[in-house]
């Protein structure tokens, strides 16, 4: 028998989770067959417990002969915090003879290359219907290009997929490629075009984690697990606003003195075709080889919410 109790401090949530031990929290995700998993992050975090006390790795069970291929973008995401999960868990492990799971970098790129191509598709079919607004249009701008910087750097042969996601992205970067866009934004920090996910070189930027837009100033949706955060304009499409990532409600930012806030939205509108002082721009640069930009640093999943379906009690 087993019971989760959960009570707040602040605005956390300390979360204690007495499990049957014979239910086993891999094996749970693994079958799950839904479209979300905003409702098995009690499996994540008792996932991760087990696997800290037991010094072992939170993927074992996992098939021997995965096709990374075919599965589902809810089975990629399980794969990608499992990952997250177990290079966190590293450190602890004393001896490592295999490590049957691709790593969180690959797994975080196929998720996010599912995502776009489903956002794409979605915004393709919307504008038979209706015209696209000019954020929509970059986005798609964007996301387009960041698919041609997935195939320029060889991510789908190093995560060894193929004809699922190969067909996916052609025929959507077909469409892109023959749409008419609006002018770029200029960057406010470097002063160059807005092309792509990230400026070159590399510097010091704010994305909007569903569309990939900048935010120079108000961010306005955050997630209270993964820290990602969304733009105001993404209410065109969505209602409520889910974490691409986490598939979990994101938060409201808010601020406590309304007119600084529209004060900030203001800058951001008159700023987002500005080029700013070439000093204050040269500051903010940074030299960062392009390959280290792959490189991710492990976190703690954290908990914030005040109630939790629990799949791992009897």
């Amino acid at each position: 028998m087993g019971s989760a109790k959960f009570f707040q401090i602040g605005s956390y949530v300390n979360v204690f989770v007495y499990h049957n031990v014979q239910l086993k929290p891999f094996d749970l995700l693994w079958n799950y067959q839904g479209d979300s998993i905003e409702d098995y992050w009690d499996c994540f975090e008792t996932l991760r417990i087990v696997c800290i006390k037991e010094k072992r790795f939170p993927w074992l069970g996992l098939p021997n002969d995965l096709n990374y291929d075919t599965l589902s973008t809810t089975k990629l995401k399980i794969l990608r915090l499992v990952s997250q999960l177990s290079e966190m868990v590293f450190a602890v492990i004393p001896t490592v003879k295999t490590y049957d799971i691709k790593p969180f970098i690959i797994l975080h790129y196929l998720v996010t290359i599912k995502l776009v191509i489903e956002r794409m598709t979605r915004l393709f079919n919307k504008r038979k219907e209706t015209k696209l607004s000019d954020f929509q249009m970059r986005s798609i701008f964007i996301q387009n290009f960041f698919l041609k910087e997935m195939v320029a750097k060889n991510i789908l042969p190093k995560a060894n997929v193929g004809k699922t996601f190969i067909d996916g992205m052609i025929e959507v970067m077909r469409i892109a490629n023959e749409l008419e866009y609006p002018e770029p934004l200029d960057c406010v920090w470097c002063g160059d075009k807005i092309l792509g996910p990230v400026c070159f070189p590399p510097h010091v930027d704010t994305r909007c984690c569903i569309s990939m837009m900048p935010m120079f100033v108000v961010a306005e949706y955050k997630c209270p697990y993964c820290k990602s955060l969304a733009h105001k304009q993404i209410e065109e499409e969505y209602s409520p606003i889910y974490c691409p990532y986490c598939d979990v409600v994101m938060e409201r930012i808010i601020m406590a003195d309304e007119q600084l806030k529209e004060k900030c939205r203001l800058f951001e509108l008159e700023t987002s075709k500005q080029k700013l002082d070439v000093c204050f721009a040269d500051c903010l640069k940074e030299k960062i080889d392009v390959n280290e930009i792959e490189e991710n640093d492990t976190e703690y999943i954290i908990f914030r919410r005040t109630a939790m379906k629990s799949h791992l009690t009897v």
